[in-house]
């Protein structure tokens, strides 16, 4: 009779032992589930930065292509060259200042991808701390699991 209650305290063991894994992959596959939501959020994001910045250079370079033809216009109409003198500085003025803005977007770009891609790379390791951890703990669980099993050690 002893050993049938041995043997039914190892089956519960093992049924709690099987449960226990159950629980840790489904709780994996959980993680996995909300890592790929949360990098096909920040993969959305990015593109979306990536339109603005495109549609934002598009637009700047226009106004700078407007601004140059109304400058030589008025040069033109005054009866100077539009390339020498005062005008001819107006217009490297204009261009310096839209490089200048076109650096400073592509720079806020660049800041903004390199933060999600930061973020990206953070859950990632933080994710595979995580599975370590539980692994881990899963082993701790079982191990002591079957350590609290009475009838399991022997007796002194």
């Amino acid at each position: 009779m002893a050993q049938l209650a041995t043997v039914a305290m190892l089956a519960q063991t093992g049924l709690g032992m099987v449960r226990a894994i159950q629980e840790n992959k489904a709780a994996e596959r959980r993680r996995r589930v909300e890592m790929a939501a949360r990098d096909k959020a920040d993969e959305a994001r990015k593109a979306d930065l990536e339109r603005e910045a495109a549609a934002d250079e598009r637009e700047r370079r226009d106004t700078l292509r407007r601004a140059l033809a109304a400058q030589r216009a008025r040069a033109a109409a005054a009866g100077t060259t539009p390339l020498r003198g005062s005008s001819g500085a107006v217009l490297r003025n204009l261009i310096e200042r839209s490089a200048v803005e076109g650096d400073d977007a592509r720079a806020r770009f660049r800041a903004q991808l390199d933060a999600i891609n930061r973020n990206i790379a953070y859950r990632r390791r933080l994710n595979l701390l995580e599975r370590r951890s539980g692994r881990r703990r899963l082993g701790f669980g079982l191990a002591a699991e079957a350590l609290t099993v009475p009838g399991l050690l022997p007796r002194k």
